[in-house]
C-alpha cells in the first residue's frame, strides 16, 4: 500500500471514530457500568432482568412482553398488537428499588424501535405517577436512533419504585422495545404518625446556626392538612413544612420579619410517596418535589439561620404558633428524613440522642393505606349505581376533587318526567330540579364556595317531600318547597346518557354513599365506563410550579392551564409579553409629537424586573431625558442639629434599587442636582474638616464632597474656581460664622458620575439649636438620565454572508426572543440556531410577511407566520417578538400584528439548540440579512451586539449606518438604501449615471435651438433655473422662459462677455449682470437664477462667485408672477436669426422640475421638446464624479494563504505564501494521522488487556455471577450484528 493510500485509510478511520455517536459495548461489564458522571458506582446494577414483564398487548408470542428484556435466547423485542399511544411495557421488580437510569433498545436488524417515551413509576400499580420534568409535566426521554444500538438515560433525580411503566410516544416502523433498569436495593428508616404522635428535638443542646441548610425526606398521606416540620428561633427565624389544603407549603425566614413562602405542589394527599429536597445557601433557595425544582431568591434580611428553641417533626402539642397554617398534625408516613446531615429517624430508632423525644404512638413502620377513588377522565365518563333497597327519598353523599369549571356530578331521574341533578357551573355547585308536577328549581346553595380548586370537598344531598338539604364542607343549605317526586332506582354519576346534554364531571370521587349504602370502590370496576379508572386519582397539578409570569393567575382544567393576565401589564399565554415601552426613546417613536409624558417603563421586557413610572422629556435638540422623582423633591429645612452628620434624611425614590440600577446601567450619563443653602451653618468645614455634611451613594459609600465636584475632592464648585464667599474656604457655606448675616449662602451643582447615583442619604450638622441664627436648607432634584444603551445597541450588516454568533443553548420552558430591525430587502434570515434535532429560524419571507419556524425533536416542524398591512422593508424600525411556551408558539410584529400556533397538543420540551445563535443569516450563510438590527434580548437579557462588533467582525459595523448616510449621490440625486449597496435615483435631476454625476449636454451651433413646450402653462413666483455652459463666443441665449401674456426671463451672454439676466414680469424690463469674470473663455461655468421674497428678490450666482441679488419695489397693482409659462428656449428663440444663436455646449438645464435636455435625449423623447436638428449629446468635457472603489474583504473563515511573519513581509510572492500554507496544512494532516494512529493502538491495547483480564476471571471462577446472563445477551448481539453497527447511546441531554 502506498503512503498516500495508507494516509487516506488512517484518516478515514480517525474521522469515523470521531464521528461515532455511540460506543459499542465489547462485553457486559462495560454495558453495566455506563453511567453519568457522579453516579455512585455501587448503585448501578441491572435490575429488570430479574423482574416480571407485562404489557398492554402483544403482537404474537414472538413479540410478547417477556421479550422486553435483553435476553440471550431471543433477537426479538416486545411489540404491541397496535402501535398507538395506549401501549405500554410494565416491569415489576418485586420490591421497591432505588433507580438511577433506564436503557432501551429496539428489535435488531429491523427498522423497528422507539424514538422517545414517557415513564410512570410507583410502589403499587394503583399509585403510579409520571416521571416529571422541571415544569411538572411528564418528561419525554429520548429513545433510540436505530434498532441495533442501546440508549441510556440517567435520571436527573433518582426514584424509588417497584413498578416501572414505559409508554412509547414516537417510534420508527412499529413499536419495538427492550428495557433495562439500573440501580440498587432500597433500604430506609420509616416513621408513621397518627396525628397525635410527633418528634421533638431540643435545640438548646445543639442549636442550628447555619449559612447552608439541607433537608431531604419522603412522605405519603391521604390527609389534606398536616404539620410535617416546624422550628421557630428567638430572633424570628422560621422553618416550616406543612400541608395546607392538599398543598405542600414551605415557609422559611432568616429573621427580621422577612419570610419566603414557596408552594411546592398540590394534590399531594394521594397516598403516594413524594420526595422532598430543600437546599439553602444564604439567600438562594432551591426546593424539589418529586424532582420538580423551584428556585427562589429569599427576602433579604440576615443570611444566617438561627434556630435555638425546638425542632418538631410530625406536629406539636399546640398548633397556635407563628406561621402555622395547618389545622392538624401530620397523619401519614415519613422516611429518610435528613436535616443538615442528621438522619433523624435512624437515630431515634436505633438510639435516643440527647434532646430527642417522641410523643404518642410513633411507629417505625408504615401501614399500607390506600385512597379508594374513582377517576372520571373524560366528559363522557359515567357510573350507574343501583342501591340494594329502593327508597322514595334521595340520600347521597360523596367527596370530589376537580379543576373543571363545569360538569355534571350526579343525576337521578324520576319515574315520571323530570330529574334532580348536581353540577358544577363556573366553579360552584348548582342544584337542578325539574318535573311534570314540579316547578323548575335552580339553586346555588353555596355562593362563593369554589370547588374546582383541586382540593377534596365533601358534599351531601338529602331530598324528601317539601325539603331539600345540602351540605358542603361543614356548610349547610336547606330549602323548603312544595314538592313531591318518585325517583327511579339508579343513581348516575358523571355524564348523562344523552350526549347532547350537559358534559360530564372530570375529576376524582370517593366515599360514595347512596341511601345509606357505602360503596366499595374496588367492587365497582365492572360497572365503570372506559373513562373511569378505579383506585387511581390521576389529577395533575398544572399550576405548580406556577407557569404564569409577572403575577399572572394560573387557572387550570383537566387538560391544560390558562394564565389570567388581568392587571399585570403583560399579555400572552403565560403573561410574559410586555405591553410597555422599553425606554423613553421607544415611547417617543410611537408618540413623536409628545414633549413630555409620565411613562410606565419595562426595561427588560419579559424579564423579572418590574415596570416603574418615570417622566420622559423630549428636548428640541433631540435629547431624551428620563426623570425619576423621590419623596424629598421640595426644599427641606435643617435646624437644631449641631453635631456633624446628626441630621439624617433617607431618600425614597419612585422605583426600587434594582430598577434604578437597571436604568443607570442602560443610560449613557446620569446626573442629579443638589443645592445647599446656609446661614452660619458649615457644609464641608473646609479646609481642615471634619465635614458637617455628607451624602451616601447608591452603594452606601459616604462622600465628603458636594454637587459639581468629582469624588475624592472635598470642596464645592466655588472652591474649584476659587470664587467662594470666603476664598480661603472650599465652599460658600464654609465661611466663618457671621451672626449679623441675614442672607443665605448657596452651594449647588450636579452630582455625578452615574456610578455613584442616585443619592441615597443626606446627613448634615452645624445648625445649632432652634433658637439661634444657624439654619440650613437643601434641595435634591430628580435623578436625570440620558441616552439608552438598549436602543443604541445596534449594528449594521453590510454583507449578506456576515454573521454574529452568540452562545445559545436553552431558552427555557417559556422562552422568548425580541429584536428590532430596519432594512430595505424583501427577504432575509434574521436568526438561525440548530441543535442535533431542534431548530429555530426567524425569516422575513416577503415585504409584508415574517415567519417563526422551529422544530422540537420529533414533534415535527412548527411555523408561525404574520402578515402585516405595512411594508416591513420601508427602512423604518420594526420590532419582532417570538415566544414559545407550554401553550403556544407566538410571533408578534410591531406589537400589533400577531399569530400563534398551539403547542399544548404535543409532547412539549424546551428547544435544545446546540449552543450557538447565528444572527444575520442561515447556518449555511444563505439568504443573509442586510440592514440594521438592535435590542436583541433573550428572556429579558440583552445581547451586547456593539461590543462584539467593535472587537472586529467581518461585514458588520457598530451603529445603524447605511450606505446612503455618506450622501453618495450627487446633484440632488435621491439615495435608495440597500445597506450592502445603494442606488441613486436621478429622476429629479438634470443628470444621469450611477451617481447622478453624468452630464447631459449638447453642442450648439449658431443656428441651433431647442424648444420645450410645457404640457400645460404654469405661473411661478419662486422658480429656480440652472444652466451650465462652455463657450468662446460672447453671444446667444443660454435659456429663455416665455409666458403666454408676454412675461419672460432670459439668461444670455452679453457682448462684453458677462452673464446678463433680463426679465419682464409685467411691471417693466429689468437686467442684472454677473461680471465676476470674462465667461467666454472656453471653461465650464455653472449659472443658477432663483427668486425669493415672494418673487421680489432675484438672485444670480455663477460658479462659486458671490451671489448677485436685486430686490425690486413692486406697486400694489403689480404682481411678481411669471405668468403662464408656455415655452422654454435654449441657444436662440424663434425671433433670432441663425447667426445670433449660442455657440458652445449647454448642460445641467433645468427650470424647476423640468429637465429639457434630459427629456430631449431620452430614447423616445416626448413630442413637446424638439430641436431644429438632431443634436448630439455631449458631456461638455466634464468627467463624471466618482467614489473610491470599495475594498470588500474576504470572510475570515475562508481558506486564505498562511500569513507571513512580520520580518518576511514583502520577501515572498503570493505563490510563496500559498506554498507556506500547503506546508502547514500537510503538517497538520500528519499530526492528525499520527494522533489517530496512537488512539487506534491505545484502544486496541486496552481491549486486549480487558479481554485477558476477563479470561483470567472466568478461568479462575471469580467473575461476578450476576454479570453472566446479561453478558451472554450482549455477546450474542455482538455475534449477530455487524461490528460497525453495534453501539451504546448515551443520552446527550444528561451528559
Amino acid at each position: 500500500m502506498s503512503t498516500a493510500h495508507w494516509m487516506l485509510v488512517v484518516g478515514l478511520t480517525v474521522r469515523a471514530l470521531l464521528a461515532q455517536d455511540d460506543v459499542p459495548p465489547p462485553n457486559d461489564d462495560d454495558f453495566i457500568m455506563i453511567r453519568t458522571e457522579g453516579t455512585d458506582a455501587t448503585c448501578n446494577t441491572p435490575l429488570a432482568r430479574r423482574g416480571h414483564f407485562s404489557a398492554s398487548s402483544a403482537y404474537g408470542p414472538a413479540k410478547g412482553p417477556e421479550h422486553g428484556r435483553f435476553n440471550v435466547h431471543s433477537q426479538h423485542a416486545w411489540s404491541p398488537l397496535q402501535s398507538d399511544f395506549k401501549q405500554f411495557l410494565l416491569v415489576d421488580l418485586g420490591e421497591p428499588k432505588h433507580l438511577l437510569a433506564i436503557v432501551t433498545g429496539g428489535r435488531p436488524k429491523t427498522s423497528d424501535y422507539v424514538l422517545n417515551y414517557t415513564m410512570d413509576y410507583g410502589e403499587s400499580l394503583d399509585q403510579m405517577i409520571a416521571y416529571a420534568d422541571e415544569t411538572n409535566t411528564p418528561k419525554v426521554f429520548p429513545g433510540n436512533n436505530n434498532s441495533h444500538a442501546v440508549h441510556r438515560n440517567d435520571f436527573p433525580h433518582p426514584v424509588v419504585a417497584r413498578f416501572v411503566r414505559v409508554n412509547p410516544r414516537q417510534w420508527s416502523g412499529m413499536i419495538a422495545l427492550r428495557i433495562e433498569l439500573f440501580g440498587c436495593d432500597y433500604a430506609t428508616d420509616i416513621a408513621s404518625f397518627d396525628g397525635q404522635s410527633y418528634i421533638r428535638i431540643d435545640l438548646t443542646f445543639q442549636p442550628i446556626i447555619s449559612v447552608v441548610d439541607r433537608l431531604h425526606f419522603r412522605f405519603k398521606t391521604i390527609e389534606s392538612e398536616g404539620l410535617l416540620i416546624y422550628s421557630h428561633g428567638y430572633q424570628g427565624d422560621i422553618f416550616a413544612v406543612q400541608l395546607v389544603r392538599s398543598s405542600l407549603i414551605l415557609t422559611i425566614g432568616l429573621g427580621g420579619g422577612k419570610n419566603t413562602i414557596v408552594k411546592l405542589g398540590s394534590a399531594v394527599d394521594d397516598g403516594v410517596w413524594h420526595s422532598v429536597s430543600i437546599a439553602r445557601e444564604e439567600y438562594q433557595l432551591e426546593a424539589w418535589l418529586d424532582g420538580v425544582p423551584q428556585v427562589t431568591e429569599m427576602e433579604h434580611g440576615y443570611f444566617r439561620m438561627n434556630l435555638e428553641r425546638e425542632l418538631f417533626i410530625g406536629g406539636m402539642l399546640n398548633l397556635q404558633q407563628p406561621f402555622v397554617k395547618a389545622r392538624q398534625n401530620f397523619k401519614g408516613c415519613m422516611e429518610r428524613l435528613r436535616f443538615n446531615n442528621t438522619n433523624i429517624i435512624w437515630q431515634l430508632r436505633h438510639f435516643t440522642p440527647p434532646g430527642f423525644e417522641r410523643f404518642g404512638n410513633l411507629n417505625f413502620f408504615c401501614t399500607d393505606f390506600r385512597l379508594d377513588t374513582l377517576t372520571f377522565t373524560g366528559v363522557d365518563a359515567h357510573l350507574k349505581l343501583s342501591p340494594l333497597t329502593a327508597q322514595h327519598n334521595i340520600n347521597v353523599s360523596l367527596c370530589l376533587r376537580t379543576y373543571e369549571v363545569r360538569g355534571q356530578i350526579l343525576r337521578r331521574d324520576f319515574v315520571e318526567h323530570g330529574f334532580a341533578k348536581v353540577s358544577i357551573d363556573r366553579g360552584q355547585l348548582k342544584f337542578w330540579l325539574q318535573g311534570t308536577s314540579l316547578p323548575e328549581i335552580h339553586l346555588e346553595p353555596f355562593p362563593g364556595s369554589m370547588v374546582n380548586d383541586g382540593v377534596w370537598h365533601c358534599y351531601s344531598l338529602a331530598m324528601q317531600t317539601n325539603l331539600i338539604v345540602q351540605t358542603l364542607d361543614e356548610k349547610i343549605s336547606s330549602t323548603k318547597r312544595l314538592l313531591t317526586f318518585l325517583p327511579k332506582t339508579d343513581y348516575r354519576f358523571g355524564a348523562s346518557e344523552a350526549r347532547s346534554e350537559e358534559r360530564g364531571f372530570r375529576g376524582c370521587i370517593r366515599n360514595i354513599v347512596t341511601d345509606g349504602q357505602m360503596w366499595d370502590v374496588a367492587s365497582l370496576a365492572s360497572q365503570t365506563s372506559s373513562f373511569v379508572t378505579v383506585n387511581d386519582c390521576r389529577m395533575r397539578d398544572r399550576c405548580t410550579p406556577d407557569p404564569c409570569r409577572h403575577g399572572g393567575r394560573c387557572l387550570q382544567s383537566w387538560d391544560e392551564f390558562v394564565c389570567d393576565c388581568t392587571g399585570t401589564g403583560y399579555s400572552g399565554a403565560v403573561c410574559k409579553t410586555s405591553s410597555l415601552p422599553l425606554s423613553c426613546e421607544e415611547y417617543h417613536r410611537y408618540h413623536p409629537s409628545s414633549r413630555s409624558a409620565v411613562v410606565h417603563l419595562d426595561m427588560d421586557g419579559s424579564g423579572d424586573l418590574a415596570p416603574f413610572s418615570v417622566l420622559c422629556k423630549f428636548e428640541p435638540d433631540g435629547r431624551t431625558e428620563v426623570h425619576v422623582h423621590h419623596d424629598s423633591m421640595g426644599e427641606s429645612v435643617v435646624d437644631g442639629f449641631q453635631l456633624p452628620a446628626s441630621y439624617i434624611q433617607t431618600i425614597n425614590y419612585n422605583a426600587t434599587w434594582s430598577q434604578l440600577t437597571a436604568l443607570i446601567n442602560q443610560s449613557h450619563v446620569c446626573r442629579q442636582q443638589g443645592k445647599y443653602s446656609c446661614r452660619n451653618a458649615k457644609l464641608l468645614n473646609t479646609p481642615n474638616g471634619p465635614p458637617f455634611g455628607l451624602w451616601s451613594t447608591r452603594s452606601n459609600r459616604l462622600m465628603d464632597t458636594w454637587a459639581g465636584v468629582s469624588p475624592g475632592i472635598s470642596a464645592c464648585m466655588c472652591g474649584l474656581s476659587e470664587s467662594c464667599y470666603d476664598r480661603s474656604r472650599g465652599c460658600n457655606c464654609d465661611a466663618n460664622d457671621d451672626p449679623l448675616r441675614a442672607e443665605f449662602l448657596v452651594d449647588e451643582g450636579w452630582f455625578s458620575p452615574k456610578d455613584y447615583l442616585p443619592v441615597r442619604q443626606f446627613a448634615f450638622g452645624d445648625t445649632g439649636s432652634l433658637t439661634d441664627s444657624k439654619e440650613s436648607k437643601y434641595t435634591l432634584g430628580p435623578l436625570i438620565c440620558e441616552g439608552s444603551h438598549l436602543m443604541d445597541n445596534s449594528v449594521t450588516f453590510w454583507r449578506q454572508d456576515a454573521t454574529l454568533r452568540f452562545p445559545f443553548t436553552d431558552w427555557g420552558q417559556d422562552g422568548d426572543l425580541y429584536f428590532q430591525f430596519r432594512t430595505t430587502v424583501e427577504s432575509a434570515v434574521f436568526l438561525h440556531s440548530r441543535g442535533e434535532k431542534d431548530e429555530l429560524k426567524v425569516t422575513l419571507i416577503s415585504p409584508t410577511e415574517l415567519q417563526f419556524y422551529h422544530v422540537s425533536g420529533s414533534n415535527g416542524p412548527k411555523t408561525v407566520s404574520v402578515q402585516t398591512t405595512r411594508q416591513l422593508n420601508d427602512n423604518e424600525w420594526h420590532s419582532v417578538l417570538i415566544e414559545r411556551n407550554r401553550l403556544e408558539s407566538r410571533l408578534r410584529v410591531d406589537g400589533a400584528f400577531s399569530s400563534a400556533v398551539r403547542t399544548s397538543d404535543e409532547v412539549f420540551r424546551p428547544l435544545q439548540l446546540g449552543g450557538q445563535l447565528l444572527v444575520g443569516a442561515a447556518s449555511d450563510l444563505s439568504n443573509g440579512f442586510v440592514g440594521c438590527l438592535r435590542t436583541l434580548m433573550v428572556n429579558g437579557i440583552m445581547f451586547d451586539l456593539k461590543y462584539l462588533v467593535q472587537k472586529g467582525t467581518y461585514g458588520i459595523v457598530a451603529g445603524c449606518l447605511g450606505k446612503c448616510d455618506s450622501s453618495p449621490c450627487f446633484n440632488g440625486g435621491i439615495c435608495q438604501e440597500r445597506y450592502d449597496q445603494y442606488k441613486c435615483d436621478c429622476r429629479f435631476t438634470a443628470f444621469r449615471g450611477p451617481l447622478c454625476s453624468d452630464e447631459i449636454g449638447a453642442h450648439f451651433r449658431a443656428e441651433d435651438f431647442v424648444e420645450y413646450t410645457l404640457p400645460s402653462p404654469i405661473s411661478t413666483v419662486g422658480e429656480r433655473i440652472r444652466v451650465a455652459f462652455v463657450t468662446s463666443e460672447p453671444r446667444g441665449i443660454l435659456l429663455q422662459v416665455n409666458g403666454a401674456t408676454g412675461d419672460y426671463l432670459t439668461i444670455e451672454m452679453s457682448n462684453a462677455g458677462t452673464i446678463r439676466v433680463a426679465f419682464d414680469l409685467g411691471f417693466e424690463r429689468q437686467e442684472i449682470y454677473e461680471e465676476s469674470e470674462n465667461y467666454p473663455n472656453g471653461q465650464f461655468h455653472d449659472v443658477t437664477v432663483w427668486r425669493t421674497n415672494n418673487g421680489r428678490t432675484v438672485n444670480v450666482q455663477a460658479d462659486d462667485h458671490e451671489v448677485v441679488s436685486r430686490t425690486y419695489r413692486i406697486e400694489s397693482k403689480q404682481d411678481t408672477q411669471l405668468n403662464s409659462v408656455k415655452t422654454i428656449y435654449l441657444g436662440r428663440n424663434y425671433s433670432m436669426s441663425g447667426r445670433e444663436g449660442f455657440i458652445g455646449c449647454l448642460s445641467r438645464v433645468s427650470f424647476d422640475d423640468f429637465f429639457i435636455l434630459k427629456q430631449l435625449f431620452q430614447q423616445k423623447p416626448p413630442q413637446h421638446v424638439r430641436a431644429n436638428r438632431r443634436l448630439r449629446e455631449d458631456w461638455c468635457d466634464v468627467q463624471p464624479a466618482t467614489h473610491p472603489e470599495e475594498v470588500i474583504p474576504p470572510r475570515p473563515d475562508m481558506m486564505m494563504p498562511y500569513p507571513l511573519l512580520p520580518g518576511e513581509i514583502g520577501t515572498q510572492s503570493a505563490n510563496g505564501n500559498y506554498d507556506v500554507f500547503l506546508g502547514v496544512l500537510l503538517a497538520g494532516v500528519m499530526v492528525v494521522v499520527t494522533a489517530g494512529g496512537g488512539l487506534l493502538f491505545a484502544r486496541f491495547y486496552a481491549l486486549q488487556t480487558e479481554r485477558t483480564q476477563r479470561g483470567q476471571l472466568r478461568s479462575s471462577g471469580n467473575e461476578p455471577e450476576e454479570w453472566e446472563p446479561l453478558r451472554a445477551d450482549v455477546e450474542v448481539e455482538l455475534k449477530n450484528t455487524p461490528e460497525t453497527a453495534v453501539s451504546v447511546e448515551q443520552g446527550s441531554t444528561d451528559l
